[in-house]
């Protein structure tokens, strides 16, 4: 196609962002007598994109269903920025000074509980020379002595045969009070640490699952044809794959009978190295279903550039046919042929070829939500092991002194 002629050296032509080009140059005198193009196989042009912005641009309107998935990957986003704007409104030297305040509660804690053991070995005592005096009465004043004993802190139900110490019952409760703030300052900690590894995750995530395929489908070729078969090319089994040597004019090689739900699965991937030949070559993906067979009338064709013995991995998008229209999304796909180049002569090396799904549509936001739950439940799991390290300190003095007071009360009947 003619694209413009100059009567100067240079010639200038304004491309659009992105996509591969071809040129031929020819020479015209006064008489316009024409020379030679300057190359058979002409100049060839890489255009890169223009921009991030123009390269996304090209990629939804090859894949329109990414848009869906991208505006609610971007609203999950939106919600998380929103909570970690909350919590980084939360002055750091705040926190720390929290912190410096729990740290300093625990010997604050621990002064009380012995002052409040103090107070009640020597309530203890006092009650014990309660009953020692009230024993000499019994027989005459039982009436009177378990009045003593209920004005001494102690209670005596002699119908079931137990004793409580009233003074333990009041530091239970005052210590009771002084664990729940503790609580509740671990809980304010612990959502701030939950949301900030959350963004973190999404973070990670984001980035790792723009390529990757869920395969249905897949062949290594490692040793083997896996039953894939050639027409006017030669397929020859190696260590590292299929060698895949032209032979004559539209060369193929074709996958044994397969089930694939094309609803589901829309990506081809292919792995290959040009080892003979020119190392940029067209390549056109056929298929077959129930109801057609092989032809150009249901065809993706790409362009693959590269440098020779260089692997490149190409991955085809059959929900954007070049023929067919949506024939792909609406069958069950039961065989694909891939054509390779054109050129007698060249060879290739193929090492993979697979069928699948991106894996976009999986985007881990349920993975992400299993993440933060666990992460949750190991806060948790430390805040109840603070609680209860606390809970078993204080219960274990408790439980010693109720255990000598009742020894004492024991010698004393």
């Amino acid at each position: 196609t003619l694209v413009g002629t100059t009567s100067g050296s240079s010639y200038s032509r304004l491309l659009g962002a992105g996509g591969v080009t071809f040129y031929w140059v020819r020479a015209v005198n006064y008489t316009r007598q024409k020379s030679p193009f300057n190359s058979q196989a002409g100049t060839h042009c890489i255009i890169a994109p223009e921009s991030h912005e123009a390269y996304v641009e090209e990629l939804l309107k090859a894949n329109p269903w990414l848009q869906d998935i991208i505006g609610d990957l971007n609203q999950q986003i939106e919600d998380i920025d929103a909570k970690i704007e909350e919590i980084e409104e939360i002055d750091p030297l705040d926190i720390q000074s929290r912190l410096d305040e729990l740290d300093a509660l625990v010997p604050e804690m621990d002064g009380r509980i012995k002052d409040n053991q103090d107070a009640i070995q020597n309530n203890i005592y006092q009650a014990i020379d309660a009953v020692a005096s009230g024993v000499l009465r019994l027989d005459d004043e039982a009436y009177r002595t378990r009045n003593v004993f209920r004005w001494a802190g102690i209670e005596v139900n002699e119908k079931e045969g137990t004793v409580v110490i009233r003074g333990l019952e009041d530091l239970r409760t005052e210590t009771g009070y002084q664990f729940s703030e503790v609580e509740e300052r671990l809980d304010a900690q612990t959502a701030s640490i939950s949301l900030k590894a959350s963004r973190t995750y999404v973070d990670e995530m984001a980035a790792s699952l723009i390529s990757s395929v869920i395969t249905a489908e897949e062949w290594k070729f490692e040793g083997t044809l896996d039953g894939w078969t050639g027409q006017n090319a030669t397929l020859t089994a190696t260590s590292g794959g299929i060698s895949y040597a032209i032979t004559g004019a539209d060369p193929a090689m074709t996958s044994p009978d397969i089930s694939i739900d094309g609803s589901i699965n829309n990506i081809i991937g292919l792995q290959l190295r040009q080892t003979v030949g020119d190392p940029n070559a067209t390549v056109r993906v056929q298929y077959k279903t129930a109801s057609h067979g092989y032809s150009d009338s249901y065809m993706k064709r790409v362009l693959i550039v590269g440098d020779m013995n260089l692997t490149r991995s190409v991955q085809v998008n059959m929900y954007a046919l070049d023929a067919g229209g949506d024939d792909w999304q609406n069958s069950t796909i039961t065989g694909i042929r891939i054509l390779i180049g054109e050129d007698v002569g060249a060879e290739y090396l193929v090492s993979l070829v697979n069928i699948g799904q991106s894996s976009i549509n999986e985007l881990a936001l349920g993975d992400l939500e299993l993440r933060i739950t666990q992460a949750e439940i190991d806060i948790d799991g430390a805040n109840a092991a603070i609680q209860l390290k606390a809970d078993q300190t204080t219960v274990t003095a408790l439980s010693q002194e109720l255990r000598t007071a009742r020894v004492d009360i024991d010698a004393m009947n």
